[in-house]
């Protein structure tokens, strides 16, 4: 399955939280719409689960995150064409891990 598929998809997906884990897309990097991808649980204490882990992906975004990252709620899915939704939502998460954390006041 690629990147772009699961978006296509993405809605089919969503699941709420259980025990902190929850529904998580996984991808074959550099991230592009025809990376290679799945969506499994995520683990409760960090790292990746089995499948992601077996094929060399890294952890992209919850499942319930891309949904609002792309405004998806209530929407007829998908918006656009899937490549370029999964190109809209690649492109926002590079920004948010990209923006420096808050660390408090300056002393």
């Amino acid at each position: 399955m690629t990147l772009a598929e699961i978006v296509k998809n993405l809605p089919s997906f969503d699941a709420p939280e259980v025990s902190f884990q929850e529904p998580t897309i996984y991808a074959a990097e550099p991230w592009v719409p025809h990376s290679d991808a799945c969506v499994a649980w995520s683990l409760p204490r960090g790292g990746l689960p089995e499948e992601p882990a077996r094929r060399g992906f890294t952890r992209l975004v919850e499942v319930r995150e891309a949904l609002k990252m792309l405004n998806a709620e209530g929407l007829d899915w998908p918006p656009a064409p899937a490549h370029i939704v999964a190109e809209l939502l690649i492109a926002t998460v590079q920004v948010r891990n990209a923006e420096p954390k808050f660390r408090g006041p300056a002393v």
